[in-house]
């Protein structure tokens, strides 16, 4: 297994930053699919009809956290080093608070 460096370091608080400013600029109806979503595993039949009636939220990808994707990309095929980034905003995560707090 490869070494984490300065770099993977620097990646993933860059990533937890903007992923952070994604989820906290999100539309109230993708954080109300992601809570239905969350709860599914365990969920009943009534928890599926309910997220069936959501509205789609209209779902935007972030360049920026594109941009971190494709910087630990290169990283990676550079030094060995993978930077394992999860969903961005995932609240299951721990991402959608900034790293330290």
């Amino acid at each position: 297994m490869a070494t984490r460096c300065r770099e993977c370091e620097a990646i993933e608080l860059e990533y937890r930053r903007a992923s952070f400013e994604y989820w906290s600029n999100s539309s109230v109806e993708l954080k109300e699919a992601w809570g239905f979503l969350r709860r599914l595993a365990g969920g009943s039949e009534d928890d599926v009809v309910r997220l069936e009636e959501l509205p789609r939220p209209k779902v935007t990808g972030s360049s920026k956290l594109a941009e971190i994707n494709f910087r630990r990309d290169q990283h990676w095929s550079l030094t060995g080093h993978y930077v394992n980034l999860p969903e961005p905003g995932h609240p299951t995560m721990g991402l959608n608070r900034p790293a330290g707090t």
